[in-house]
């Protein structure tokens, strides 16, 4: 943004740019006295974003660095004192000083309070099952930054995303398989990678992007929980315990009773001939 102001003496006449002696900027943040972007009674006159016209009119533009967060929640209100002081000579050789105070307020996009843990839930770092990198070249660089222009910046929603999707898989696939060995695993990344994508798609009430993508993810990952298909990772080795009957109305009369009986993995057909399980 841009400020903009007509400079004028005590009687409120317009200044010339030739009569000013000086003209400096002040910008501290109210609640922490913080001095914003080194602008402690720093010049503006032609100078460091400032500019003045012939007539006095100033116009000064407001830089990245003078709304950083310093020290609050996301989205909050952060007030700004701003100070623009003058000096001019007068006819009798007097030099005066002017000054105008006002406020400006900044709407804090990241997160930068002391209780940031608190306010983020804590995402493991490690044997996530995607990554930004992997969700942009899905969904393309721009197509991320138009659903997060809100926290542009800020890394908690999109770490936030990768372990909504990683724990999405896990909980068809804990204990089932181990869990460095599914972070590695290219199939296991794809699906957690479309998961992610339909998510951040549906941020801020969008419409859905990837819905037949999800669908399909959450699918097969069902049947790889219940061993329908291979993903081509190592079973985590579990204990089984099986209740055998003997049955003589059989040739193979050992068998084995489903309802006292636990499965090997959830949805398993349990079989009725007593099998040796290592």
């Amino acid at each position: 943004g841009s400020i903009t102001a007509s400079v004028q003496d005590k009687a409120g006449n317009p200044l010339t740019k030739a009569e000013l002696t000086s003209l400096t900027i002040s910008i501290v943040d109210l609640k922490s006295d913080t001095v914003i972007n080194n602008r402690n009674n720093q010049t503006i006159l032609d100078a460091n974003n400032g500019t003045v016209a012939n007539d006095g009119t100033l116009t000064f533009k407001l830089q990245p660095q003078d709304t950083i967060n310093v020290g609050s929640p996301r989205n909050s209100l952060e007030e700004r004192q701003v100070t623009i002081s003058w000096t001019w000579v007068d006819l009798q050789l007097v030099t005066n000083t002017g000054k105008h105070v006002f406020s400006i307020y900044i709407k804090t996009s990241t997160n930068n309070s002391s209780d940031a843990g608190a306010l983020a839930p804590t995402i493991p770092t490690g044997n996530q099952f995607t990554s930004l990198s992997e969700i942009q070249r899905v969904f393309s660089i721009e197509g991320v930054n138009n659903h997060s222009e809100d926290v542009l910046g800020d890394s908690t929603v999109i770490n936030e995303l990768i372990y909504r999707a990683t724990e999405t898989v896990l909980q068809f696939l804990r204990g089932r398989f181990d869990q460095s060995d599914m972070a590695s695993s290219y199939w296991v990344r794809m699906k957690a990678t479309y998961i992610a994508c339909y998510y951040l798609s549906i941020r801020q009430g969008n419409p859905s992007l990837y819905g037949e993508l999800y669908n399909e993810a959450m699918l097969d990952l069902a049947q790889a929980r219940d061993g329908l298909i291979n993903p081509g990772l190592r079973t985590t080795p579990r204990m089984v315990v099986q209740t055998p009957m003997l049955d003589s109305r059989f040739f193979n009369p050992a068998r084995v009773l489903p309802n006292r009986s636990t499965k090997i993995y959830s949805g398993q057909r349990l079989p009725y001939r007593l099998g040796i399980y290592e």
